[in-house]
């Protein structure tokens, strides 16, 4: 019968970080056979803000190396599978999920800092050619929409 729960006195009134304990007979009571169990619950708002209010800093995620733009469903498909891609070469590729604009997107990857972007659609997937821009220097080059090239010019920084 036992039950826990991590009260922060530094977030608030509702100060609850994290609770659980025994779930014996959960499972019977929807159904199931008699099984135990134990479980709990988080708030990961709320443990960020327990680590913050106790002084402990978060450091900043690493800009990511490529941030691939999708113009259409075509680029999104071919760009989620470039990312997979990239990643298993060894690079941090971000793709957009959200359903935003390329103008939109393109102000994202500057907010995320990605050195490099691309803006793939079905004519980058039909002619398997697409263009990095280098976000520092604004210098272009369109190369093969291949990971492997698209991971050497990334390399060379253009």
């Amino acid at each position: 019968k036992t039950v826990f729960e991590f009260v922060s006195s530094g977030i608030g009134a509702q100060g609850t970080v994290c609770g659980g304990g025994r779930y014996d007979g959960l499972v019977e009571e929807l159904g199931g056979p008699p099984t135990p169990g134990v479980g709990f619950g988080c708030g990961i708002e709320r443990l960020i803000a327990a680590s913050q209010s106790s002084g402990h800093a978060f450091l900043p995620a690493p800009a990511p190396d490529l941030f691939l733009a999708a113009a259409d469903e075509a680029g999104l498909l071919c760009a989620a599978k470039t990312a997979g891609e990239l990643r298993a070469l060894g690079l941090s590729c971000e793709v957009d999920l959200c359903d935003r604009g390329v103008r939109a997107q393109m102000k994202h990857a500057g907010r995320l800092g990605a050195r490099f972007t691309a803006v793939l659609g079905e004519s980058e997937v039909e002619s398997a050619r697409v263009t990095l821009k280098n976000m520092a220097t604004g210098e272009q080059l369109e190369t093969a929409l291949t990971p492997e090239q698209i991971k050497r010019k990334i390399g060379d920084g253009i």
